[in-house]
């Protein structure tokens, strides 16, 4: 779940609403690096902005127990297919 806080702030939560971190962009639209701890592993963040309407979010991951990318694309949906 995101919430967006204010202009150069977005809110990252769990499906329990618990929090997972905060994005943050500077005031040209650039996000800001992120980390991420879970137990001893570390989760180094970072969004791309694509155009207007999406964003990628990646994360590489680096610890004991785990040792990976992910990246996953996000669009803005319509005002129609929103409701």
């Amino acid at each position: 779940i995101y919430e967006c806080i204010s202009n150069v702030e977005v809110r990252a939560l769990f499906s329990d609403r618990s929090p997972f971190h905060t994005l943050k962009f500077n005031e040209d639209g650039e996000a800001m690096p992120e980390l991420h701890y879970c137990g001893r592993d570390v989760y180094e963040g970072r969004v791309v902005l694509i155009g207007d309407q999406g964003m990628r979010h990646e994360w590489r991951v680096e610890g004991p127990e785990k040792a990976y990318t992910i990246s996953t694309d996000f669009t803005r949906k319509s005002d129609e297919a929103v409701g």
